[in-house]
C-alpha cells in the first residue's frame, strides 16, 4: 500500500510518498522533488513526520521543490502543465488518465508508449537488440537494466519530466548492456551518447521538470 501526503518538516509543508511494507526496516530519501519513505505498515503519520524531522535538516528542506506534480485536474506531463483526468483525489498515477491521440488513456500506458519509442531510437543508434520495456513504481532508482533477460524498467515518476531528461535515464540503462557497473568505461560510454548527463540527472533528482 502507498499514499502521498503533505507533512510538516522543519516548518515547511513537504510532499511525502509513503510505501508501507511488512518488513521492519525503514528508509527515507529525497528524489523527484519529494521525500520517498518506506516504513512498516503500522507506522503512524505522526511517527513518520517525527522521523523525517530528525533525518532532514532545515537547510535541505527549504530547498525542496514545492510545486506539485499533480494538482487536481492539472499535472506536469513530459515537463509541461497539461489537463489530466484523475479518478480520485489520491494524487497517484495509478488512476490518472491523460488525453492521447483523441482518447483518454492511463498515464502509465502513455508513459510506456513514450519511453518504448525512445528506447527503440537509442537501441538503433547504439547498435543494441530490442529490450522489453516496463513502467514500475521504483522508490530509489530512476531505472533498472535486467541485462540477462533484456528487460528495462523505468520509474513511473518520469512521466512528469521533459523528454530530454527521460532520455538521460534511457541512455544510462542501455549503457549497462556494455558495462554492468559504474566504472570509468561505463561513464565514457554514457558521455558518448549523453555529454551533459550530470546536469540532467541533477534536475531529475531535484524535481526540476525540464
Amino acid at each position: 500500500m502507498r499514499e502521498q501526503v503533505v507533512l510538516n518538516i522543519k516548518g515547511y509543508p513537504v510532499k511525502v510518498m509513503i510505501n508501507y511494507t511488512s518488513k521492519p526496516s525503514r528508509s527515507y530519501h529525497y528524489c523527484f522533488g519529494m521525500i520517498n519513505a518506506k516504513v512498516k505498515s503500522n507506522t503512524s503519520l505522526k511517527q513518520i513526520e517525527k522521523n523525517l524531522n530528525n533525518v532532514f535538516s532545515e537547510e535541505i528542506v527549504k530547498n525542496f521543490n514545492q510545486a506539485p506534480f499533480i494538482d487536481g485536474n492539472y499535472a506536469y506531463i513530459l515537463g509541461e502543465i497539461e489537463r489530466v483526468y484523475p479518478q480520485d483525489n489520491s494524487g497517484l498515477l495509478d488512476k490518472l488518465y491523460v488525453f492521447y491521440k483523441g482518447k483518454k488513456i492511463l498515464a502509465k500506458k502513455f508513459l510506456l508508449l513514450v519511453i518504448t519509442e525512445r528506447v527503440r531510437y537509442y537501441e538503433k543508434i547504439m547498435h543494441l537488440t530490442e529490450h522489453q520495456v516496463k513502467i514500475k513504481q521504483l522508490s530509489a532508482v530512476l531505472g533498472n537494466n535486467h541485462y540477462k533477460t533484456k528487460i528495462l524498467s523505468f520509474n513511473e515518476m518520469l512521466i512528469h519530466f521533459a523528454p530530454e531528461l527521460i532520455d538521460q535515464v534511457i541512455i544510462h540503462e542501455l549503457c549497462h548492456d556494455f558495462y554492468q557497473d559504474h566504472s570509468k568505461n561505463f561513464y565514457d560510454k554514457f558521455r558518448e551518447f549523453c555529454p551533459d548527463y550530470k546536469l540532467k540527472k541533477e534536475k531529475l533528482i531535484n524535481g526540476v521538470r525540464k
